[in-house]
């Protein structure tokens, strides 16, 4: 079963996108912070995150950043995604 990580500081879109994804068969993990995210992609290394760019604290961009820097080791493709129309 392929895992995707779903990080966005909004519930509804997390509980939006774990419904319609869990339903295509895919395991679904939460996170809604960046230190949140960071730490699941060291302990579940998922095939996708699903990335939202605007989170408060530590934005998307961020995430990768640090991600990058603390070499955590997985394989994860990555898709930013945004709700501004900026």
């Amino acid at each position: 079963m392929h895992k995707i990580l779903i990080v966005d500081d909004q519930y509804g879109i997390r509980a939006l996108l774990k419904e319609v994804l869990g339903k295509e068969g895919y395991e679904i993990f939460e996170a809604s912070t960046g230190m949140e995210a960071l730490d699941m992609l060291k302990n579940i290394a998922p095939d996708i995150m699903l990335l939202d760019i605007k989170i408060p604290g530590m934005d998307g961009i961020e995430i990768l950043k640090e991600w990058k820097k603390r070499k955590i080791a997985c394989q994860t493709r990555v898709i930013l995604m945004t709700a501004y129309g900026e």
